[in-house]
């Protein structure tokens, strides 16, 4: 079994138990009605009745079956998002089994390579504009808006040194370059 099925399992299991979660929570709720049904509204506990103890004791299942609604819809709603937390993941992961690994890996490097490049550039920009909006507009790298985004930020945070850091995006595409070496790898070993 490949990893993506075992997150496609864990994901079904979390919809799974949200559904049940609910369904609970749905029977609390109604048993509780049942229960409220039969007291006529507004009446109160007739103290020293012999209907006392059992209208308190109505009272407390009532009070319990909600409590315990509360706690499965929170259960489900738990359950949800560690489903939409697993969705997100099956959606944005490349796995090194999935069939068309290598060219997601290889496309994803593109795009993570073409994004340091911009970068590279409005930082190149940002240095030749020394700070300048109205030169930084003019150089034609970047928007308006966004030279307004840039200028305001480097004002604000003055320990930065240009608007963008492009660490990140190299790490993550010499991860994904080790990766997709690996997979070759293990390709030209099982041929």
């Amino acid at each position: 079994m490949t990893r993506r099925e075992r997150m496609e399992q864990r994901l079904a299991r979390r919809d799974e138990w949200e559904e049940k979660a609910k369904a609970r929570a749905a029977a609390r709720l109604g048993a509780a009605a049942e229960l409220a049904d039969q007291i006529p509204l507004g009446q109160p506990i007739l103290v020293g009745h012999h209907s006392e103890r059992r209208a308190r004791r109505d009272a407390e299942r009532i009070r319990g079956n909600m409590d315990k609604v509360c706690d499965e819809l929170r259960l489900a709603k738990h359950h949800a998002s560690k489903a939409a937390g697993i969705a997100s993941a099956l959606d944005r992961t490349i796995f090194s089994d999935d069939e068309d690994a290598v060219e997601q890996l290889r496309e994803r490097i593109a795009k993570a390579e073409a994004e340091a490049t911009r970068y590279k550039e409005i930082n190149r920009a940002w240095r030749r504009s020394k700070g300048d909006l109205a030169a930084l507009i003019a150089d034609g790298t970047v928007s308006p808006r966004l030279a307004q985004t840039i200028k305001t930020t480097m004002d604000q945070c003055s320990w930065l040194r240009t608007p963008f850091s492009t660490t990140n995006i190299r790490a993550r595409i010499r991860s994904d370059q080790k990766r997709l070496d690996a997979i070759l790898a293990t390709e030209t070993c099982n041929v």
